[in-house]
This record gives C-alpha cells, structure tokens and sequence, in this order.
C-alpha cells in the first residue's frame, strides 16, 4: 500500500472532482486568496484525514489528525506557493 502523502496526491491528481479547486474559478464563491488558500487547505487536509482514517478506522483522532497534517501540508504549500509551515509549540 503507498503511504499518506502518496495516497492524497494520487487523489488530487485523479483530476475527478478536483478540477478548478487551486485554479479559483469565477463561478466559485471564493472573495480573496486568503479565503481560496483557507478552502483548498480544508479540502487537501479533509482528502488526507478521509484517506488515514480509512486506513484505521480504530486508530486515535489524534493521531490520525497528525498523519493527516504531515501528509498534506507539503502537498498544500505546493499548490499554493507557500513554503511548509513549520510545527509551532504549545
């Protein structure tokens, strides 16, 4: 089985539902870059969770959030330009 960031990208590659995601499309109901930036990393993070929670549905929230994050943020920066965020303390 590929890993996470394999998986997602396939996903977000498949071009199937995709399609006008990261290119902001007039018809999308999108104000500015920083709403389509918040949209796309709530569909990338989403596709990541879906795909890791279905690998294990028993595993912790938590940890599936975490696998989630490290899977999508580097796919996420690279749609959008940004550089990948680094973990921040708490």
């Amino acid at each position: 089985m590929a890993d996470l960031h394999s998986r997602v990208r396939g996903a977000l590659d498949d071009d199937q539902g995709t399609e006008g995601l990261f290119g902001n499309p007039a018809s999308a109901a999108v104000r500015d870059d920083a709403e389509a930036n918040i949209q796309a990393w709530g569909y990338v993070y989403g596709l990541a969770y879906a795909i890791a929670k279905a690998e294990d549905p028993y595993e912790p929230a938590s940890e599936v959030a975490a696998r989630a994050r490290a899977a999508a943020l580097p796919i996420y920066a690279g749609y959008v330009g940004d550089p990948v965020p680094q973990e921040q303390p708490v």
